[in-house]
């Protein structure tokens, strides 16, 4: 049993894909969400604040 060579080159290169204008109708219709408060952005926000808990206590045992 002998293994190939890995095919690096394409012998034919990939078309690109054809425009559909009825595609961009339905992407042009997707609305937004109206609230930001997701558990994602309170996850961010906790994780921000406490780095910030760490640095500071950080900076007060140094100085003493």
């Amino acid at each position: 049993m002998g293994l190939s060579y890995a095919p690096f080159e394409d012998p034919v290169a990939p078309r690109p894909p054809s425009y559909s204008p009825v595609q961009m109708e339905t992407i042009k219709n997707l609305s937004a969400p109206q609230q930001d408060a997701t558990e994602c952005n309170y996850l961010v926000m906790f994780f921000v604040v406490g780095v910030f808990a760490l640095a500071l206590s950080d900076t007060m045992k140094s100085q003493n």
